[in-house]
């Protein structure tokens, strides 16, 4: 993260007017992140190009290591005041960098998937033991009508890149373009928070980022108390 310009920088950084190995991959990696801050991507080939580096540790990283390796220019101006960077420029770039963080494990791969964008629990995510959760999810992509979903799942108190799986994922419904749903039954579950994360599939099996959710499960006692 530096200051300042409104851009996310990928590889490279000089001026020899070549496009990464990696340009489409990169491409689609900034355009999802950029959904969160709206900062546009920078790189030699491109206008929005600032200034020519050498060395510099995106350009490194990348051509080194082959990581994934991105700059965010923050704000527009070099010493931006207190009050612009606390509410503007932090609110803007968290879910960027909350987005970039989700996806580190694989990000050329992962961005060319479908997303999850938001996950709705039923009763606020507050159910009694033995209650039925409704969960709903809306799905964002690129190719999201050309290329729909293939499957949605939906692991309990798991992660999908977790080895060995502790049980098998439940398969989610499709109801509307971008949208799908599922009961989830609580019954053994025991008192307490328990987390879902659903990961989508689309028909050219790309997966997409993995987001999650918390719900609670209260006894039948503490749901008769709060009445």
């Amino acid at each position: 993260v530096h200051s300042y310009g409104e851009v996310i920088v990928s590889p490279w950084g000089f001026t020899d007017r070549e496009r990464n190995p990696n340009w489409d991959a990169y491409k689609r990696l900034v355009d999802k992140i950029a959904n969160f801050n709206g900062y546009e991507h920078s790189t030699s080939t491109l206008s929005t190009f600032m200034y020519e580096v050498s060395g510099d540790t995106v350009d490194f990283f990348h051509g080194k290591a082959g990581v994934a390796s991105l700059l965010f220019e923050i704000g527009d101006e070099f010493l931006q005041d207190c009050y612009t960077f606390d509410n503007e420029i932090v609110e803007d770039n968290l879910s960027a960098l909350f987005y970039a963080a989700k996806i580190s494990r694989k990000p050329f791969l992962t961005t060319a998937g479908i997303d999850v964008k938001d996950i709705s629990l039923s009763n606020r995510g507050v159910v009694s033991s033995g209650q039925t959760l409704y969960v709903d999810i809306e799905m964002e992509g690129k190719n999201i009508f050309s290329t729909p979903a293939k499957d949605i799942r939906l692991f309990l108190d798991a992660h999908p890149y977790d080895r060995p799986l502790p049980a098998e994922p439940i398969m989610m419904s499709r109801t509307l373009p971008g949208r799908a749903s599922t009961r989830l039954d609580t019954t053994g579950l025991d008192e307490g928070r328990h987390r879902i994360c659903i990961e989508v599939t689309d028909r050219k099996m790309s997966k997409g980022a993995v987001t999650c959710a918390f719900f609670q499960v209260r006894s039948i006692r503490d749901r008769f108390d709060a009445n």
